[in-house]
């Protein structure tokens, strides 16, 4: 059985009472020394303008929406996800990658929720990014916070 010691990587990512216009937040700049992250969320926030109700990390299961509305089609509306590297305000348009919905341009999103536990990509360097899952901005912020624990398993 692997051992796993979860060290705290900086300070957790908070944001209070904001709006966020932006499609990706950094939320570390460089990652290194781990090769797994465990990452915990919790808060609030309001999707499409009020068009929805408030939601949390998990965003909003069993909402339908049109999966191209979404950056991660099988993630709720909502859903705090992350990626690793890329740019801040880049998405790539659906036709670059020849599916109809959009993909990231660099960096493969992936759902976090209130708990993930997912592998840093083998010779990763570069930041953590923290976004909602929703081509729609801006989205009302009441209050976030994002617990990043980094390890390096042992057998």
């Amino acid at each position: 059985m692997p051992i796993v010691n979860w060290t705290q990587l900086g300070q957790p990512f908070t944001r209070f009472n904001v709006t966020i216009s932006d499609p990706w937040m950094l939320a570390l700049e460089m990652l290194q020394g781990a090769t797994h992250l465990q990452i915990t969320a919790t808060g609030t926030w309001v999707m499409m303008d009020g068009l929805v109700a408030a939601c949390g990390p998990n965003g909003l299961a069993g909402l339908p929406i049109q999966p191209d509305r979404l950056i991660i089609a099988d993630c709720p509306l909502g859903a705090l996800i992350g990626k690793f590297g890329g740019s801040a305000a880049t998405l790539s348009s659906a036709s670059a990658t020849g599916s109809s919905a959009p993909a990231l341009a660099e960096g493969r999103a992936f759902g976090i929720g209130t708990y993930c536990v997912t592998k840093i990509p083998d010779g990763f360097i570069g930041p953590l990014l923290l976004g909602f899952n929703s081509l729609v901005r801006p989205v009302r912020v009441t209050d976030l916070t994002v617990g990043i624990a980094g390890a390096t398993p042992t057998l």
